[in-house]
């Protein structure tokens, strides 16, 4: 399904007709979203309005994968009730994406990970730990910053909380990233440790360096309190997460070299 192509969604969901719709299909790049605003608005924010309204003609439950983007990054450790203010294009269309489903739809979960990271990359794209343990590992020095702060989402404990909200169909928005708040630059400190590789390697840098074209939240990590009393299989600390991923990662046999 093209998430362009408007009418397209509205014909597959008329033809599925599903009860329930996971919708993380999305332009995630920040630099991209900035650089093509148009394409990024229609994606990301346009398919998803599309996508709520037929979820409440069909009356199906919908759970929309969301951003710490949505937030400003001035504070940090942000609950549900907080109120967003992005700082670039791409979290704009995340925020009016909610906006959407919330106005809709009452059948909705918001869930808002972020730095989704697992043992496999994603269709179009590396996944941050294993480009971190990929570059390690070839010997390459890379460059990671100390003053952006976020929450890393492991994917196997988003899906399962996924796949809890799902099957209880909990309303409302919830946190659902591991429990940590932390650098990118500690972060890659802390896998390469674990996979025994050289941390001299990670240099560490400032987000001003970087060059980047959008704006970035300088601390956008989320509390994660709700969803440890709501759901029964919650956020992991990022131990928890990590050594997980570890197992994962060699029981499917993957290699971080490739």
């Amino acid at each position: 399904m093209d998430l362009r192509d408007l009418e397209s969604v509205r014909r597959v969901l008329d033809r599925v007709r599903p009860k329930v719709i996971i919708h993380a299909g999305a332009f995630s790049n920040a630099d991209y979203c900035e650089l093509n605003k148009s394409e990024a608005s229609l994606v990301n924010q346009m398919a998803t309005e599309v996508i709520a309204r037929e979820a409440r003609r069909l009356n199906s439950f919908i759970v929309f994968v969301s951003s710490d983007y949505v937030f400003d990054g001035k504070s940090g450790s942000y609950t549900e009730e907080d109120v967003p203010n992005p700082v670039n294009h791409y979290g704009l269309t995340k925020l009016k994406a909610e906006k959407a489903i919330e106005s809709e739809t009452q059948e909705y979960a918001i869930v808002r990970p972020a730095t989704i990271y697992g043992p496999w990359d994603a269709r179009l794209k590396e996944n941050f730990a294993l480009w971190i343990l990929r570059n390690l590992a070839g010997g390459q020095t890379i460059r990671l910053v100390i003053d952006q702060i976020a929450s890393p989402t492991l994917n196997l404990g988003l899906a399962r909380m996924i796949h809890e909200i799902t099957r209880r169909q909990i309303h409302g928005i919830i946190h659902t990233t591991d429990d940590v708040s932390i650098s990118k630059y500690e972060f890659g400190i802390r896998l390469a440790k674990l996979f025994d590789l050289d941390v001299n390697r990670i240099i560490p840098v400032t987000m001003d360096s970087m060059g980047w074209i959008a704006r970035r939240p300088k601390n956008s990590s989320l509390n994660v309190g709700k969803a440890k009393r709501v759901l029964k299989n919650g956020p992991m600390t990022l131990d928890k997460a990590l050594e997980l991923f570890k197992r994962e990662l060699v029981l499917s046999e993957s290699t971080i070299s490739s």
